[in-house]
């Protein structure tokens, strides 16, 4: 998702969430606060910031950890409702003829394959899921077409979002697990560096 963050940069970042919600603050010690630095020091600093300046802003709660990681992922990498995937999705289908998947070159005046990175990866697996470019393009029902596909993202939007969130905590938690980090950790009592994070 991005640069993991320091140690110094996840207390700081879980301090800022304590600030912005001083009226459950009271309810946060410093076993939650080592839980939060443990599940999101993987993220990257400015998008797990803004993720929390975000909610913040549109929460009257505490987030959760989720609720943070999925922001935080959103902010890295947009995810475009359903109405704009679809006409993303026409959009470049109509760019490369469905299915040639190349471009005209005004400077060569020949053809230049044109790569699917141009579109979110959700889109690409709803289209996928219809039978692809060519079997979008050869269809003369674009209503059930349109219908289809919105069914599809939603599938896809969401295994695409569990993925981006999920995924790089389960390898950090895996490394820690082969390195014995993370019984260590469970076995100590409070550490020092959470302390000013829990309870004041």
């Amino acid at each position: 998702m991005g640069d993991k963050m320091e140690k110094s940069q996840v207390l700081d970042l879980v301090a800022a969430l304590r600030d912005r919600f001083p009226r459950q603050a009271k309810d946060f010690g410093a076993r939650n606060a080592q839980a939060y630095c443990e599940d999101l020091v993987d993220l990257d600093y400015s998008a797990a910031l803004v993720a929390v300046r975000t909610l913040a802003a549109t929460l009257d709660w505490f987030p959760s950890i989720a609720e943070i990681r999925k922001t935080a992922a959103e902010y890295m990498s947009p995810v475009p409702d359903a109405d704009r995937a679809w006409c993303d999705a026409l959009k470049y289908g109509n760019r490369v003829g469905w299915g040639n998947h190349r471009e005209f070159d005004s400077e060569t005046g020949g053809y230049k394959p044109l790569p699917l990175c141009d579109l979110h990866p959700a889109v690409i697996a709803a289209v996928e899921g219809l039978g692809g470019w060519r079997e979008l393009g050869r269809s003369k029902n674009q209503e059930i077409d349109r219908a289809h596909f919105l069914k599809l993202y939603a599938t896809t939007k969401d295994r695409h979002l569990k993925e981006v969130v999920t995924r790089p905590l389960i390898s950090s938690t895996e490394k820690r697990l082969l390195n014995g980090k993370i019984n260590n950790e469970t076995e100590s009592k409070e550490p020092t560096s959470t302390k000013r994070l829990g309870k004041r």
